[in-house]
């Protein structure tokens, strides 16, 4: 674990307000490290519900034990946790993650994301992943299909966002 990493996962959560699930904070960790909006320095592996860091998962458990993180559980008719850092640290949270490599946008990047539903960021995670270890085109799509039979309907516009914002190498 990184303290330093930890704290800027802090600090994301903190920008966003809240964060419902961990599924979403994985691949808007990695969509914001793989595009370079944003140095967290996780490793992901290729996971079952795509791009996943042990490393991440464990630091949000270390930020939640330490009452960083507000981690709420999903109530009536809501299937996900709620992440939100607790006010009365979030002045230490913005100054022990006082590196602000690429300025304001990192964080408008995240405030997009974080309004997508999870199955499209699942979808635009792996499809990034999958581009940075040389799949492109028809075997891009042919990998993607294979591994991620249900999100099929997903790929286009996943896809076009990718390209859209350069995510794509």
């Amino acid at each position: 674990m990184s303290v330093e990493s930890a704290m800027l996962v802090a600090r994301l959560v903190g920008e966003l307000g809240e964060v419902s699930g961990r599924k979403r904070l994985q691949k808007i960790v990695h969509l914001l490290q793989a595009t370079g909006a944003k140095e967290f320095g996780y490793r992901f592996i290729l996971h079952y519900f795509g791009p996943y860091s042990k490393e991440l998962a464990n630091d949000l458990d270390f930020l939640s034990d330490v009452k960083i993180l507000d981690e709420r559980p999903p109530g009536a008719g809501e299937s996900s946790y709620k992440y939100a850092v607790f006010p009365e640290v979030m002045d230490e949270v913005n100054r022990m993650s006082d590196r602000d490599e690429g300025g304001e946008e990192w964080k408008k990047l995240a405030l997009e994301l974080k309004k997508r539903e999870v199955p499209f960021l699942e979808a635009l995670s792996t499809i990034v992943f999958l581009s940075k270890r040389g799949r492109h085109g028809t075997r891009l799509r042919r990998e993607f299909d294979r591994i991620k039979p249900n999100l099929n309907a997903c790929f286009g516009q996943a896809e076009e966002f990718a390209n859209r914002r350069g995510f794509l190498s």
